[in-house]
């Protein structure tokens, strides 16, 4: 469903369908740990159907998740711990990006409604909310630019 590599290269994550992210070895070739979605585990089994849509890494510290339920999950990407969830959402979280300066995540889905989380003082904390159209947004992205001076 999902699949992000990590900044330094050595791993990967990815999402799957019944709730599921998997943290791989890139030499190994091998799953080193696997992470069961917040408050979805019930006696070792997980939720079918919990879609893991999107994934973002945040300094190699931190993986951000976005699922079927409208649910946004960050984990603490070391230990494969739940830190904090975001239900800010009616529908499906597609996709999210990442201000890597400002340690700012965006996230949308199939309700078109645009969440901004921050990791501020060391707590991850919903920053902005709001709709920007009526429609799926099923990819965004972050831009960034300089201004060019022609003389």
């Amino acid at each position: 469903m999902s699949v992000k590599i990590s900044d330094d290269n050595d791993i990967f994550f990815t999402g799957h369908s019944n709730g599921t992210i998997h943290q791989w070895d890139f030499k190994t070739g091998q799953i080193s740990q696997t992470f069961n979605s917040l408050g979805k585990v019930k006696k070792g089994k997980t939720v079918e159907n919990l879609m893991i849509w999107t994934l973002c890494i945040v300094d190699n510290k931190f993986l951000i998740s976005g699922n079927s339920k409208g649910g946004l999950c960050v984990w603490d990407a070391k230990f494969g711990v739940s830190i904090k969830e975001f239900k800010e959402h009616e529908a499906d979280i597609l996709t999210s990006c990442m201000n890597k300066e400002t340690k700012t995540v965006y996230f949308t889905g199939s309700d078109s409604v645009i969440c901004t989380i921050q990791l501020i003082q060391d707590e991850w904390r919903l920053t902005s909310k709001f709709r920007g159209q009526s429609h799926d947004i099923n990819s965004i992205c972050l831009l960034k630019y300089s201004k060019i001076f022609i003389v």
